[in-house]
């Protein structure tokens, strides 16, 4: 029998997989992965610490049909990666396939350089590299109803330490921020994730999940190929900076994290009163310099 499904379908067994328990504790790293190649292939979910893998399997069930998938995730607190990839050849119509990869980090964080009590917000500096792809071929050439998709997502959410151990899964009631990336290339792309702390100096939660998926559901009245990939090689935090509850930059940011994780702090740059008078000494000497027809100018 041909494995026939749904789109819906295959997104909802993403996320119950996606969503299943998995033990964690505080500061720790984990990943999912999960490959449906479905048909007489092997289908797994594999779930590790750091990273897991589950290599491209490639079936051929019938003399018509060659498919196969593969998944891969790895994740640290600076950076997380994901992979997953999926291929689908038939000589008959219809069919589906799919494969998806879940990487995250969780740890805990106090935060220092604002009045207690405050609220803060720690704005994350990422830079992601990666691609997407999704190529439909119908053979000999209109692909009909089909429907192929490959995507990645960056979630972030903040979480109260009580809550430990947490599932795979934001353990907040909702995520901060979901950034989506669609079929198209990334290299070192920056992006700004934004997560609220309730309090300085109050030890806080804050969680990162990158998760790839890709797939296809084939039109069951014409013969199309499908080829999807989803590689995330790198979400990585370049710099952290510590705002006050008017998402100000604070002057003497200070992040201590659970896991002994040093974070790449940024400092603030708005001068003192010292830096305003050296700022203004050095303005006079180049106005002086330029009196004397010296050559400087301004």
């Amino acid at each position: 029998m041909k494995p026939i499904q749904r789109v819906a379908d295959l997104h909802c067994a993403i996320c119950v997989l996606v969503l299943a328990a998995l033990p964690a504790v505080a500061s720790q790293v984990d990943t999912l992965v999960t490959s449906d190649a479905g048909a007489g292939c092997t289908p797994g979910m594999l779930r590790g610490t750091v990273s897991a893998t589950l290599p491209f399997n490639v079936c051929q069930p019938t003399e018509f049909l060659t498919f196969g998938a593969g998944a891969s995730a790895s994740a640290g607190f600076l950076s997380l990666g994901t992979s997953a990839s999926v291929s689908w050849h038939d000589q008959l119509p219809g069919g589906s396939i799919s494969a998806s990869a879940t990487a995250q980090a969780a740890d805990v964080v106090t935060v220092g350089g604002g009045n207690p009590g405050d609220t803060a917000f720690l704005e994350f500096q990422f830079e992601i590299s990666g691609t997407n792809s999704a190529i439909l071929l119908g053979m000999p050439g209109p692909i009909g109803t089909s429907v192929g998709t490959s995507f990645t997502n960056l979630i972030a959410c903040d979480f109260n330490p009580t809550l430990l151990p947490i599932a795979i899964g934001c353990p907040a009631p909702a995520a901060d921020v979901v950034l989506h990336f669609d079929a198209i290339n990334y290299l070192n792309f920056p992006v700004q994730v934004e997560v609220p702390v309730p309090s300085f100096g109050v030890p806080w939660g804050i969680y990162f999940e990158l998760y790839s998926t890709t797939g296809a559901v084939i039109d069951p009245n014409l013969v199309v190929n499908f080829d999807g990939a989803s590689s995330f090689g790198d979400a990585q935090i370049t710099s952290v900076s510590v705002l006050d509850s008017h998402h100000q930059p604070v002057s003497s940011p200070t992040l201590v994290a659970d896991s002994g994780t040093i974070y790449p702090i940024a400092t603030s740059a708005v001068p003192g009163p010292a830096g305003d008078a050296l700022a203004l000494l050095g303005l006079a000497g180049l106005w002086a310099c330029r009196k004397r027809g010296t050559g400087f100018s301004l």
